[in-house]
């Protein structure tokens, strides 16, 4: 139904204009060899979202439960501070459940940090990240902060 509309359109703006074809029923017979459109059946199928990007910040939105690591002895004697970089895939959430972190990989970080960093992180629950009213896995970075201050680890949220 499509092309026939088209067809027409281009017959009725077109046909003046080319008046000085030597025949007009050449253009709408091209106009007319242009396949219908059919919807979904001849063009790519749209497919489910199964993992999103998102930065830390729109991620800490979601975190329900943070658990602070503890600071390892051997750094705090040392006194070393320092960042510990994650990247992470929080797993979908379902029957109810709040969604977990299913993956870590390290980005960055001093050694002796790392393990009680990771150990820290793997306890933290998101609430579900939804994506045209499905729960979809999310994949974004996490950063620890190992801060001396009075003897107390200071937390870090990203806004």
């Amino acid at each position: 139904m499509g092309a026939r509309v088209l067809s027409a359109l281009l017959v009725v703006v077109a046909t003046p204009l080319v008046k000085s074809w030597p025949s007009p029923s050449a253009f709408t017979a091209f106009a007319q060899l242009a396949p219908a459109p059919k919807g979904f059946a001849d063009s790519p199928r749209p497919f489910r979202v199964a993992r999103m990007h998102t930065t830390e910040s729109a991620s800490a939105e979601h975190l329900l439960k943070r658990v602070e690591p503890e600071y390892p002895h051997e750094a705090r004697a040392s006194g070393l501070e320092g960042d510990v970089i994650f990247r992470i895939i929080i797993g979908q959430t379902i029957n109810g459940k709040n969604g977990k972190i299913k993956e870590i990989h390290l980005r960055g970080g001093n050694p002796l940090l790392i393990e009680a960093a990771a150990r820290a992180l793997s306890e933290w629950q998101y609430r579900a990240f939804i994506f045209d009213g499905e729960a979809v896995e999310v994949e974004t970075f996490a950063t620890i902060r190992f801060r001396l201050s009075v003897g107390k680890l200071i937390p870090f949220l990203p806004r």
